[in-house]
């Protein structure tokens, strides 16, 4: 589809890359509280359970998708990095810095409200059930207040994550 219109088009790609450790464990609290509607998703996995899964490691391979778009593409591909300020960086350099665009942040989980979510991941529960007892946890987790502990992955699967995947490693060999 992306073919088609650049050759309809004058096409560039916009893309933001975030730390790929800090994606990582975004991406992780964010799928433990999603529906069980993927193999990844609101399932009673760790981050390295999770890591192993292929299609979860697809999207650390920041490499092999600039290849792939690249490949279809050609080079037509603005890269940006992750930050606060990024989408006001993307609108000036689509000529809009005068719009201005309000801020976007989502709460995640810490450390403790993730295992509450990995109980509740056990169980097969109308989505009605599930959706109010994630809102209870969020709940739990607002009294508690600062004695939380923020998700951080450890430095074993820090490590992990920042290994180059077998695709990046070949195009390290080739270079």
């Amino acid at each position: 589809m992306l073919r088609f219109l650049a050759s309809t088009f004058r096409l560039e790609v916009l893309i933001c890359f975030r730390d790929v450790v800090e994606f990582a464990a975004s991406s992780y609290r964010h799928y433990i509280r999603n529906p069980p509607v993927h193999h990844c998703y609101g399932r009673d996995l760790s981050l390295g359970e999770m890591l192993e899964d292929e299609w979860f490691r697809k999207h650390l391979d920041y490499v092999g998708f600039l290849m792939e778009v690249r490949h279809a593409l050609g080079n037509v591909v603005r890269t940006f990095s992750y930050s606060d300020t990024v989408m006001s960086e993307i609108l000036r350099y689509l000529g809009a810095g005068d719009l201005e665009c309000g801020d976007r942040h989502n709460e995640s989980l810490h450390s403790q409200g993730l295992e509450m979510m990995r109980i509740v991941n056990r169980y097969r529960l109308e989505p009605r059930i599930r959706d109010e007892i994630e809102s209870k946890i969020r709940e739990i987790e607002v009294m508690f207040g600062e004695q939380l502990e923020s998700y951080r992955p450890s430095a074993a699967l820090t490590r992990s994550i920042r290994r180059p995947t077998e695709k990046n490693q070949q195009l390290l060999i080739n270079s």
